[in-house]
């Protein structure tokens, strides 16, 4: 059996372009026991979006004072009016936020956040 916890949201919010979609960056949010795995295990967070305007998503992970990007959907630019959904795997001490490049902006854009102690390799 899964749990599926809630993470974070932005609903139809507009937001400039390479701005961070979370006013806080998102890190693990179950319990130490909860993870197939043991503690030190990542956490699987589902990222639900649709943007109203094509552009390129990037995810900005921090981890031991280094930030990381990873484009999302191989750098190619997203479809607007479109539903994706991406899996991110977020290891023990890690956060990120999310911003979107491409466009002048602003654009509006709805996002959720959830997740799970399921990790399927």
């Amino acid at each position: 059996m899964s749990i599926r916890r809630f993470v974070n949201k932005v609903i139809d919010t507009s937001l400039a372009v390479d701005t961070n979609w979370f006013g806080a960056d998102v890190g693990k949010t179950l319990g130490p026991h909860l993870g197939n795995f043991g503690t030190t295990d990542p956490e699987k967070h589902t990222l639900m979006m649709v943007l109203d305007s094509p552009a390129v998503v990037v995810v900005k992970y921090k981890m031991d004072g280094q930030t990381v990007e990873m484009s999302l959907n191989a750098g190619q630019t997203l479809t607007a009016g479109a539903v994706y959904m991406f899996d991110l795997l977020v290891p023990e001490g890690a956060s990120y936020n999310i911003q979107y490049t491409g466009i002048a902006g602003p654009q509006n854009l709805t996002a959720i956040i959830s997740a799970s102690d399921s990790i399927n390799v």
